[in-house]
């Protein structure tokens, strides 16, 4: 990007790219992007996906959008994730997660209403962390994966097509 910051989209993943003068803006439209950002403090740097807002100022991360909802990887540094807000420029008062190297949250529709509970951060083991982001380079490598999660993750990547038999 125009600030030195990365993208890397997965399969058919699309994003939107607003930057300004006073923000860095994303909107991931479909799918599953990493980000790795340059450092900005004047700019924040914020991906919105779906009802969901991730902001950081140098870090990386991968969020993916789900119909179940959103998910927040943290591969270095540290994201503020937070219901999407009509003013992208405000600083959250009191994000709904904060998402450190090494973990991950998920977050469901149920949990962007005033009344829910946070959503739980987990850490994410190294072999996990790799696993997740396998995307990212050109091979797919499984550990204990059940048979039909591999190949969905095969079909995303490829022009071949595998099915099971039922």
């Amino acid at each position: 990007l125009a600030d030195g910051s990365q993208i890397e989209l997965n399969g058919d993943a699309q994003v939107q790219i607003d930057f300004s003068a006073g923000i860095r803006r994303v909107v991931i439209v479909r799918g599953e992007a990493h980000f790795e950002v340059a450092h900005d403090s004047a700019r924040p740097f914020v991906v919105v996906a779906g009802e969901v807002s991730v902001r950081a100022v140098g870090t990386a991360f991968a969020v993916s959008l789900a119909p179940a909802g959103v998910n927040v990887l943290v591969t270095d540094g540290r994201v503020a994730v937070d219901r999407a807000s009509v003013d992208p420029v405000a600083l959250p008062v009191k994000p709904i997660a904060f998402v450190s190297k090494g973990a991950h949250v998920a977050v469901a529709a149920a949990d962007l209403t005033p009344q829910a509970p946070p959503p739980i951060v987990v850490e994410v083991s190294a072999p996990e962390l790799a696993e997740r982001l396998a995307w990212r380079v050109p091979r797919l490598e499984f550990n204990d994966t059940p048979l039909r999660e591999a190949v969905a993750l095969f079909n995303l990547h490829g022009a071949v097509r595998l099915s099971l038999a039922t």
